[in-house]
């Protein structure tokens, strides 16, 4: 400045009037006639304001404002700013909506994402459908699990999976076979109700051998055998004088009135883990104090 230009402008002033009066334009972060005053720390692009008013020219991410001195609304979504004068959020948090993002998305959103006008983005959850995910589709289609439009003018949904017991029929659901809990149609089953039933159509009882007569839609029990049977299906007798047994030559415990061996006792006598002892000599055991009602404890010897 002066009438040589030979001095210098004020502080922060990078350009000024002869005179040296009025800045003309300021280092980046200073405003005022002389560049004296500091912009607001909220200001962006390097803390830049306008040189009169101090106005921000933009606002650092998250504020809003002349001054930049307003914080966004929390559920404006982190990677953008919201609008530098309304304060408006330019995009919303997952499952936030409206000017703000103060509003939710419907919770049967997929991925409870939505747009600011609350349609869902990614469609909606199973069991609802409409733009916004609030109709449920048993209430427009009853037994319907899963539905949706398929065009944007249909005034209904259509269906695309049945609730248990039901099956899906072109469009439509009807009810499985009498013990089906689930099925594939009116001729398969694909599970039977309390695995009581088995086969095709879930229309032959489990093996009343099958412990809790329980079984799987083959037929096969799910736990072991009862009633001296054994096999995949309990239908196989196991031998004479066992309770239970794991095949045709392997007993588990024997029944009342035979051996260890599941060998029938003599002479009627009840015998469980000992045999009968009509040969042995007593003088040699009754010290040891074993004989008990006609009967050997092997296990003592």
């Amino acid at each position: 400045m002066g009438d040589k230009c030979i001095e210098n402008c004020p502080d922060y002033c990078q350009e000024c009037s002869r005179n040296g009066y009025k800045c003309n334009r300021c280092e980046d972060g200073w405003y005022g006639v002389k560049c004296e005053k500091r912009c607001q720390e909220s200001c962006g692009r390097n803390t830049t304001c306008d040189i009169d008013g101090g106005w921000c020219h933009v606002c650092s991410i998250g504020y809003f404002g002349n001054l930049c001195e307003q914080k966004c609304s929390d559920n404006c979504d982190a990677s953008y700013m919201c609008d530098k004068i309304t304060g408006n959020c330019l995009s919303c948090k997952a499952g936030k909506r409206g000017p703000t993002c103060a509003e939710s998305c419907s919770e049967h959103c997929r991925n409870l994402s939505c747009s600011m006008n609350e349609s869902c983005i990614n469609g909606c959850e199973d069991g609802w459908f409409g733009p916004q995910c609030n109709y449920e589709c048993s209430y427009a289609l009853p037994s319907c699990a899963k539905c949706k439009f398929i065009d944007d003018d249909d005034d209904e949904p259509v269906c695309q999976q049945c609730s248990d017991p039901w099956f899906l029929k072109g469009s439509k659901c009807f009810e499985c076979p009498r013990n089906c809990s689930s099925c594939l149609s009116d001729s398969k089953c694909h599970e039977c109700k309390n695995n009581h039933f088995y086969g095709e159509t879930c229309n032959l009882p489990c093996n009343a051998a099958c412990r809790n007569k329980t079984c799987d839609i083959t037929g096969q029990c799910i736990h072991e055998c009862e009633n001296s049977k054994y096999g995949t299906k309990c239908d196989q007798d196991c031998p004479v004088g066992c309770s239970s047994c794991r095949n045709a030559s392997l007993c588990l415990p024997c029944e009342d009135g035979f051996n260890k061996n599941c060998e029938r006792c003599d002479n009627n006598v009840t015998c469980r883990k000992g045999e009968m002892f009509d040969n042995i000599d007593t003088n040699t055991i009754k010290d040891k104090n074993i004989i008990h009602a006609g009967i050997v404890d092997d296990t003592l010897f």
